[in-house]
């Protein structure tokens, strides 16, 4: 079961950076990113492409191949609760309150407690 939990949450991570990677315009489109400027391409390819592929190598390899796997998970997991509180500070900041914002926040705290949910699954 926790592999299945670590899977779920790496496959978002896979698709997203592989997306961002390849299909950098489209994905810039979806999270309303402007790529008119110079490094704006190359900003979406690294933080939502090669960090989103990292992210999910790092969760497989933690559940497959490490004694470590709770706390790589754990701090995967708190990265994603930065990104949801993030969206928060945001929507405080800015005085509205996207749908976008609220979907994507809500899917961040939901992969949160899968990889949460594994941990106590490994711990046990």
């Amino acid at each position: 079961m926790a592999f299945l939990l670590v899977s779920i949450v790496a496959l978002f991570f896979l698709i997203m950076g592989l997306w961002a990677l390849f299909l950098t315009d489209s994905f810039a489109d979806l999270v309303g990113f402007s790529l008119d400027v110079d490094r704006g391409p190359n900003e979406v390819r690294a933080v939502y492409g090669g960090f989103g592929i990292a992210m999910a190598g790092m969760a497989w390899w933690a559940v497959l191949a490490t004694p470590a796997a709770t706390g790589l998970l754990t701090a995967l997991g708190i990265a994603l609760i930065g990104m949801a509180a993030g969206r928060v500070a945001s929507m405080a900041i800015e005085g509205s309150v996207p749908t976008y914002g609220l979907v994507t926040g809500a899917g961040e705290l939901g992969l949160a407690c899968a990889l949460f949910w594994a941990v106590a699954l490994l711990g046990a």
